[in-house]
């Protein structure tokens, strides 16, 4: 299954390959398992990605519960703080 990775803050420089399309294994079924295996791929970000809030289009996904589907595309948005 490809899946599309678009990356924001951050994770631009971090993961350095925008956007990544991976081919994800078979057991891979949510955007969980999706992230895990980001963060193999990409060890120093790994805490970052494991923080990062998952949009598919304009809805914000949970992990969780979310189904992959081959071809979509998963922007990943890092915490931001300020004052």
């Amino acid at each position: 299954m490809k899946i599309t990775f678009a990356f924001y803050g951050g994770l631009t420089r971090r993961c350095q390959e925008d956007p990544l399309t991976l081919n994800l294994p078979d057991d891979a079924a949510t955007l969980g398992d999706a992230i895990a295996v980001l963060g193999e791929r990409f060890p120093d970000a790994a805490e970052a990605l494991g923080r990062a809030a998952c949009a598919v289009g304009d809805q914000i996904m949970s992990r969780r519960n979310s189904a992959l589907e081959d071809g979509m595309t998963v922007a990943l948005l890092p915490p931001v703080a300020g004052g």
